[in-house]
């Protein structure tokens, strides 16, 4: 036994068309503010059929000729946004919350089919590459906390989570600060 190790390289090119609306309307109430949210997004593409090519001292036996591949996505999310803004002695804090629920549908080629580049005899077998399908219905969670300070200082974090969807798990979180100063 061994260890084996080699490097391939391919460029492909592609196309692809994107679309996204987003609805929303906030209800405000002493310092409360609730409202419903959707918004859509569309995407559709393809990527061109490429060749693999062997890098350093890899064999040409194994370059892959890898085949076009089309796909197409629409994600529907229907919400509802919820934050309070604080009035404090050091500025205005603004805790939030931000709850969809997610129609996620995946659509075009499930293989992408390749094969070994260089058999010029045609003994090779073609390879199909599954598409991975994850569970299109889930939900998805942000925790936020938002604040406006003196002398122009501001600052976020969120806390996100996607829940009930089969196969994947996501937590994450962002922050941010920002100081805007005239000069």
């Amino acid at each position: 036994g061994g260890d084996f190790t080699s490097t391939y390289r391919g460029s492909a090119g592609g196309s692809h068309l994107t679309a996204a609306a987003n609805l929303g309307y906030m209800f405000s109430v002493s310092g409360w503010r609730i409202g419903p949210t959707a918004s859509y997004f569309y995407l559709d593409g393809e990527v061109d059929a490429y060749r693999e090519e062997a890098s350093g001292d890899a064999s040409k036996a194994w370059e892959l000729s890898v085949g076009e591949s089309n796909f197409e996505k629409s994600i529907l999310r229907l919400g509802l946004q919820l934050d309070y803004a604080w009035l404090t002695d050091f500025g205005v804090v603004m805790p939030g919350l931000i709850l969809n629920y997610v129609s996620e549908s995946n659509r075009g080629d499930a293989t992408t089919g390749a094969q070994l580049a260089n058999d010029v005899q045609g003994f090779g077998q073609l390879i199909d590459i599954q598409r991975e399908t994850l569970d299109g219905q889930y939900w998805d969670a942000s925790f936020n906390l938002a604040g406006q300070f003196a002398y122009g200082f501001s600052g976020f974090a969120s806390y996100r989570i996607t829940a009930a969807r089969d196969g994947y798990q996501h937590r994450g979180y962002t922050l941010g600060l920002r100081w805007d100063q005239a000069f």
